[in-house]
């Protein structure tokens, strides 16, 4: 067998590697975790999820920049629905109508319609009619706008506290949820295809942070989420063009709703993506609903091991933006001193991404790397900060510990990039004067020497390093 391999086999070797990123392994996230989750909605308004028997496998989700909760409450304060809400709240107050089995008295709802702003004149069915006022009501009670008290509706004694940011935000993530969710209906029928379509499509939008043709786009995710059910044996074959016939009209309209309500925006005549509001929200649920989606600058705060793990999935671009607001909270000495205990901790992956963080380090962490050359692990990499900073004199590394390092960075490159890039990258790594450290890996103590020897005997494209290597793994 030569040093070249195939794809697919080139992706069993290497199944830490970050790829990019694709919805597909996130459908199936979501197909496996849509049966699992239920959303409600607590009384005082938080959204809420019921938690599964078992915990949903995680996805790769993209890291996101959100805007400052100030600006998201604004943009949040101008949703037509949640300002009508708000006034249904105020005169429910004022007027305190009586409400039988979840619902005002007729008179009270009558009288509200005709005093209020109009709120929902676009009904999920597609039909153009009056507001819905059972809709209404109920979405102002799951809110946690109105509650219940001696028979009778009335503002959430909270309101009168003032218009907060945090819970501004927290009713409109409310009526999100209540703009996402559709009738049940028997078996499983449009109503449900539909709600599931548009939570894919909304989370498309969030993947892939432009905008999106919403037409073949929700077409695509029908087609998709119905084939997905036949598999599952939830819904007949001979259903499924009916049963898409019917969905799409409803995310269409849904999706009309959500802009309405500030979470989409249609940037131009063909394409809808989120806005700073809809891509807050998405990431709330998203982190509620037990993926990880994390949030460019949440991490400036945190220890050295979580920021290590959380960069993990991250892109070069954004482990820069990541790293550097990381860095603007500490020194350069704590910076590193975080580091090289974290890596010591880490697998040869995260330890990898670690000693990257190292070299981007100035002068200022030179104490607290020379307090690392007393670790078994990161000496070496001490050592080889320090010569290259030219701080000061180093005693120079022996073959052995160099062909160690050599062996820290083909298995931690494995973890950082992708296939195509970690092929390309791997010849400007070990080159042919890095043939006689090749010969050496096997009889090092690296943890991880019989990964290092067979990356390159797989994927290394020089045959003389993968010759090397091969005759490394047969002893």
């Amino acid at each position: 067998m030569s040093g070249h391999t195939d794809h697919a086999a080139a992706e069993h070797l290497v199944p830490g590697a970050a790829a990019p990123r694709e919805n597909g392994p996130v459908r199936a996230w979501l197909s496996r975790a849509h049966r699992q989750w239920v959303f409600c909605a607590k009384p005082v308004g938080e959204v809420v999820l019921k938690p599964p028997t078992t915990r949903p496998d995680p996805s790769p989700v993209a890291p996101v920049r959100l805007a400052p909760e100030s600006e998201l409450a604004a943009s949040a304060r101008r949703s037509p629905f949640l300002v009508a809400l708000r006034a249904l709240a105020d005169w429910a107050e004022e007027h305190r109508p009586r409400v039988v089995d979840g619902r005002p008295e007729p008179g009270p709802a009558a009288r509200a319609l005709r005093e209020l702003p109009a709120v929902r004149p676009v009904a999920h069915d597609g039909d153009v009619q009056d507001p819905d006022m059972a809709w209404v009501w109920n979405t102002a009670f799951d809110t946690g706008l109105l509650t219940m008290e001696s028979g009778r509706a009335r503002r959430t004694p909270e309101l009168g506290g003032g218009d907060s940011d945090p819970l501004t935000l927290r009713h409109w993530l409310a009526v999100y949820v209540a703009l996402t969710e559709f009738d049940e209906d028997t078996g499983h029928g449009a109503q449900r295809v539909a709600e599931r379509v548009l939570g894919e499509f909304m989370f498309e939008l969030y993947q892939c942070g432009r905008a999106v043709q919403p037409e073949s786009g929700i077409a695509r995710l029908a087609a998709e989420v119905l084939d997905d059910a036949v598999t599952d044996g939830l819904v007949d074959a001979t259903e499924t063009e009916s049963l898409s016939t019917l969905a799409q009209p409803t995310v269409r309209n849904a999706l009309g709703e959500l802009i309405r309500h500030g979470a989409v925006t249609r940037p131009s005549a063909v394409g809808v993506e989120l806005t700073a509001l809809g891509r807050w929200g998405l990431n709330r649920l998203l982190n509620a609903s037990g993926m990880t989606a994390p949030v460019l600058g949440g991490h400036a705060h945190a220890e050295a091991d979580e920021l290590l793990a959380a960069l993990s999935g991250y892109s070069e671009s954004e482990r820069a933006v990541e790293f550097l607001g990381w860095l603007a909270e500490r020194t350069e000495e704590d910076a590193a001193a975080g580091l090289i205990a974290a890596a010591a901790r880490a697998g040869t992956g995260q330890r990898g991404i670690a000693v990257v963080l190292l070299g981007r380090l100035g002068p200022g962490a030179e104490p607290a790397v020379r307090a690392g050359l007393a670790d078994p692990l990161m000496w070496r990499h001490c050592r080889q900060w320090l010569a290259g900073h030219a701080i000061a004199p180093v005693p120079p590394l022996c073959d052995t510990d160099r062909a160690w390092l050599v062996a820290e960075a083909v298995v931690g490159l494995s973890h950082q990039r992708g296939l195509q890039d970690y092929t390309r990258l791997l010849d400007r790594l070990i080159g042919p004067r890095e043939l006689p450290l090749v010969a050496l890996l096997a009889d090092l103590d690296h943890p991880d020497r019989a990964r290092a020897l067979e990356l390159l005997f797989q994927l290394h494209p020089d045959p003389h390093i993968s010759v090397a290597a091969r005759h490394g793994m047969r002893r």
